[in-house]
């Protein structure tokens, strides 16, 4: 992605702040997300960025923590019983699924995601939570090569 298109993303997505209070967004470090371009129309839209170091995204990125796996999980599923139903061409290799379907997919997977997996994917991350440590026990750790903490980053 360009910066002018996700300038474009910014005006026409994200929006214009409808309600007086200041937002948040995470995003990578990669070049185009830190142009005077993008952080201009991001505080035109009094929006605060914070950027994730490289090699944390896995870390302390909300969406890569909590919503991602579920989210894959369920387009995989719906994958397989696509390649279940068996459609073939003529030739008898599987058909492609048709556009449509796919967003069919990308809909009803989204809307199995719990808005508390959303929600409790940014206290995991310690990027939303209070900051007279009341919710510190729900950022998750990393010890060796597993977690520990993160009570409420159950995924959903």
């Amino acid at each position: 992605m360009t910066s002018e298109k996700l300038v474009h993303w910014i005006c026409n997505v994200w929006g214009d702040n409808v309600d007086d209070v200041r937002r948040l967004i995470t995003l990578d470090k990669a070049r185009q997300h830190m142009t005077t371009t993008v952080r201009e129309a991001f505080e035109g839209r009094e929006t605060d960025v914070v950027f994730i170091p490289a090699g944390c995204t896995s870390i302390i990125q909300p969406k890569d923590v909590s919503v991602n796996k579920p989210f894959k999980d369920g387009i995989r599923k719906e994958w397989m019983a696509y390649m279940r139903e068996g459609y073939r061409t003529t030739h008898g290799n599987l058909k492609t699924a048709m556009r449509q379907e796919v967003i069919n997919w990308v809909s009803r997977v989204w809307e199995s995601v719990s808005t508390d997996t959303v929600v409790n994917s940014f206290l995991c991350t310690g990027i939303a939570n209070n900051l007279d440590g009341s919710e510190d026990d729900m950022i998750r750790e990393r010890r060796g090569r597993g977690w520990s903490g993160g009570s409420r980053c159950i995924i959903r």
